[in-house]
């Protein structure tokens, strides 16, 4: 525990970067995340940003239908593009049992 302590309050934390010959997507998260974001198509960046208001879960058939489908996109438009989301792994399918 003492070496992750040491490495976590090294103020350089130069152990947090990616190798030199990685691709700059793969230094950080956020760089990881910009790039997946830049892939996607314009009405998947307009779901995925509706869909960021919601800090933890939500249901698909009550909230994200009604924060997501607003200006000209339907519910069946929100829902495949949702799921388009889903397969690119930029949102997660989570099952509750009750």
């Amino acid at each position: 525990m003492p070496a992750l302590e040491a490495k976590l309050n090294d103020p350089s934390k130069s152990w947090l970067s990616a190798r030199r010959t990685s691709p700059p997507r793969h230094s950080t998260l956020r760089a990881a995340l910009e790039w997946s974001y830049d892939l996607l198509l314009p009405e998947e960046k307009i779901i995925l940003r509706r869909l960021a208001v919601f800090s933890g879960s939500f249901s698909a058939a009550a909230a994200a239908e009604s924060v997501a489908a607003a200006n000209a996109l339907e519910t069946n438009d929100v829902l495949t593009l949702t799921a388009k989301l889903i397969r690119k792994s930029l949102i997660t399918v989570v099952f509750w049992i009750a």
